[in-house]
């Protein structure tokens, strides 16, 4: 196939061509397009920028235009506006989006889903509902960043490929702190994240509950240094009780990893002023201009250079 991106590097190939090189590129000219400004970094020496424009109409109609500078044989479609309105407004705007990309690459379309609304459900019939829905928009592979390490979607649809977020969560703490001495869930919901990162990082684990106060005695964790992670957090009132609670058992040092920031900074800021909270970091896979006082984790790009190598 011809393109014009003059030889750069484009994922997994180097083409020397200088720019206006006649010949055509040995490697797949990927186009990357993101739904809203959730995540408007665009991903550079990944793949061609591509931008969406939404057109609104009156009585709440739209339509979406998709432009790309080149053509292309692949196209990435970076979904985050999932979780906001209902699911059929969200559905009908994700078909209008991936619709327009289609037409404007022509080439295999994948759509990569950052947060899947049911990522934290255990019914089968809640995750075949929801591939249902999915398989209308007519991607040829969709992407799911997985929280919980588990490969449940692979059961129902064939066409879904999980990547797992925790390994990256794992490498991340390796790489800054070598005196964690436990992992700790916040809630119930979050008990098979912390269990994972513990094993990974041979330390032992504490599930609290945020509806009763937690019982030290069973398991201490006085002059304990710990790893707090949250899959997601929005009003932080969890992550709040639980640093109280563990201060009040009398923890020696909190480091806290949250994935998904669905909160404004003000709640950030509320965690952090813990005495104990030596570091809070949070992804970047729902994005926002500004995340003070956290560390901002590349998640995104990560997973994106992965996914890149893996199916290109």
């Amino acid at each position: 196939m011809h393109c014009n991106c003059g030889g750069k590097f484009l994922g997994k190939g180097l083409q020397n061509a200088a720019p206006g090189n006649d010949k055509d590129c040995s490697h797949s000219c990927r186009a990357f397009f993101a739904l809203d400004n959730l995540y408007p970094r665009y991903p550079e020496g990944l793949f061609l920028p591509g931008t969406l424009k939404r057109v609104e109409y009156a009585v709440g109609n739209f339509s979406i235009i998709a432009d790309c500078p080149t053509a292309t044989d692949a196209a990435f479609f970076w979904a985050t506006k999932q979780f906001d309105g209902s699911p059929g407004q969200r559905l009908l705007e994700m078909a209008f989006a991936l619709a327009e990309v289609r037409e404007s690459c022509g080439g295999p379309l994948t759509l990569i889903l950052p947060y899947a609304d049911c990522s934290r459900s255990n019914s089968g019939n809640c995750i075949r509902a929801y591939l249902r829905m999915l398989e209308t928009l007519r991607a040829d592979l969709v992407v799911l960043f997985d929280l919980h390490g588990g490969n449940y979607l692979k059961h129902y649809c064939a066409n879904v490929l999980q990547i797992p977020t925790l390994p990256f969560w794992a490498k991340y703490v390796s790489s800054i702190r070598s005196d964690i001495d436990i992992v700790i869930s916040p809630d119930n919901g979050r008990r098979e994240c912390a269990n994972w990162l513990a094993r990974t990082l041979n330390v032992r684990s504490v599930c609290m509950d945020k509806r009763i106060p937690y019982d030290f005695t069973a398991q201490p964790v006085h002059n304990q240094r710990a790893f707090l992670f949250d899959d997601e957090i929005v009003s932080g009132m969890t992550v709040q009780n639980a640093v109280r609670q563990l201060v009040l058992g009398g923890i020696s040092s909190i480091d806290i990893g949250i994935t998904y920031a669905f909160c404004s900074g003000d709640v950030l800021e509320a965690v952090a002023k813990w005495p104990q909270v030596r570091s809070l970091t949070v992804s970047d896979l729902i994005w926002r201009p500004s995340q003070p006082p956290c560390f901002v984790l590349p998640l995104a790009q990560q997973l994106l250079e992965k996914i890149s190598h893996d199916i290109c």
